[in-house]
């Protein structure tokens, strides 16, 4: 008998730092316009750029696996950063995915998953996320993958038609 797909839990992991969209900016100005840029007649039209561009995203917080303040303060390499990303990203999924298990204990089993589906907008890895979380979780070979990476999108993801 075929049944219609259905999801039986749904779980997700955030990034331990946290950050306002305040701070950010601050911080988004001070490096790009110097040092003490507030006492800089010539930078006021550059720093209400910047808070106009902040403002437009109507964000008003924001998460990072990195303390976002002190990770750039030197620019780190791509391989770097690739580094990091595989750690973090793992972490998060893994997480997610132990808890969306968890909340579907008693009605089914690993064994029982049919599809895996991975969204990331931050970096890449091979293997990749899926590959490593349907690996580490125990899940059948045959589950097919699905893997969005929304590289360099950012936040900006959301706001893609699917």
């Amino acid at each position: 008998m075929l049944q219609s797909p259905r999801v039986l839990a749904l779980a997700s992991a955030e990034p331990r730092f946290h950050f306002t969209q305040e701070a950010l900016l601050r911080e988004a100005q001070a490096r790009l316009l110097g040092p003490a840029w507030q006492h800089k007649a010539a930078k006021a039209q550059q720093a209400a750029q910047i808070e106009r561009l902040f403002a437009a995203t109507q964000v008003h917080e924001r998460r990072a696996a990195v303390d976002l303040l002190s990770y750039y303060k030197r620019v780190p390499g791509t391989g770097e950063r690739m580094a990091v990303y595989a750690t973090e990203a793992y972490t998060l999924g893994k997480a997610a995915a132990d808890e969306c298990l968890r909340r579907a204990a008693g009605r089914r089993e690993p064994g029982d998953v049919t599809d895996v589906s991975v969204v990331s907008c931050t970096g890449y890895g091979a293997p990749g996320l899926d590959i490593l979380l349907a690996r580490d979780l125990a899940l059948p070979r045959r589950v097919p993958r699905v893997a969005w990476p929304l590289a360099i999108s950012g936040t900006m993801a959301s706001c893609l038609p699917w």
